[in-house]
């Protein structure tokens, strides 16, 4: 049930401000459900430009047009952080009834975890998991495979699971996107096989910024062992080191490419905020 999800005192469905008290829009709300995940940042909301297009695109992809502009809902996201008196936490932009006259969207806060600093020196223990999404460009809710994906990396003792389709080639992590590094080159799954993150497309900027050579290579989960290093992006996360793949380990956090591109990225997170804050 959403209402779970939901933290603070405010929450806004269909524009309207409502008390978290009042589950009444969170019963209400039908799949399939388009979703997103969106940062906030000393009161700003990180690259949500991106974040707002991909949730109108997700939609487009299932033959739906959203019924809000792009401005709207930038605006519905300013008042959820003001009436929440919020400057770090995640918001999620859930969208759905989709086959009814009127869509119904919801905006709330949730319980947000970003790994520890020291976690960036060490790096991550990842799972393999044999599962592809049915629509990876568009962002939809599939609970099932989430819920099965949880089990597996509870289980395992580990931070992610990175999928693997059917040809045995390692996709995207199930909350993330995947990056590897061999001599000196990054590499990256084809797009039309993945969800387009945000943090992908910023990461990819500052790989261009720094003069690191990119490539969108597929990789057999049968070769990470051959890798110099691997790592996985998103919204909580940025970019964040594998130091292990099942059994394999990778000494990704010390590889002078991962280096150089959380360096990169954070750069552009603090010239993003520092922009939006003088606006």
């Amino acid at each position: 049930m959403l209402s779970i999800e939901a933290v603070n005192k405010y929450y806004i469905s269909d524009g309207k401000l409502l008390e978290i008290e009042n589950t009444a829009e969170f019963k209400s709300i039908r799949g399939p459900l388009v979703y997103e995940v969106n940062r906030v940042m000393d009161g700003v909301v990180l690259f949500e430009e991106g974040h707002v297009k991909r949730l109108k695109d997700s939609l487009e992809m299932l033959g739906h047009e959203m019924q809000y502009s792009e401005e709207q809902v930038d605006q519905m996201m300013a008042q959820l952080i003001e009436a929440n008196e919020v400057e770090n936490q995640n918001i999620k932009i859930v969208y759905g009834n989709l086959e009814d006259r009127e869509h119904k969207m919801l905006l709330y806060f949730v319980k947000s975890h970003y790994p520890d600093r020291s976690v960036y020196s060490k790096g991550v223990k990842t799972i393999l998991f044999e599962s592809e999404r049915e629509n990876p460009n568009a962002k939809v809710v599939d609970q099932s495979l989430r819920d099965r994906i949880n089990e597996k990396i509870a289980e395992e003792g580990a931070f992610e699971a990175l999928l693997v389709d059917e040809n045995g080639y390692i996709t995207e992590g199930s909350r993330s996107n995947f990056f590897y590094i061999v001599d000196g080159k990054l590499y990256t799954p084809p797009a039309e096989k993945v969800l387009l993150g945000i943090t992908r497309r910023e990461v990819i900027a500052a790989a261009q910024e720094r003069g690191i050579e990119l490539e969108e290579k597929p990789l057999r989960a049968a070769d990470i062992e051959s890798v110099d290093g691997a790592f996985v992006t998103g919204t909580s996360i940025d970019a964040l080191p594998i130091a292990q793949v099942g059994d394999i380990m990778l000494d990704t956090a010390n590889n002078e490419i991962m280096k150089s591109i959380i360096e990169g990225y954070n750069k552009r997170v603090e010239d993003y905020v520092a922009k939006k804050k003088t606006d």
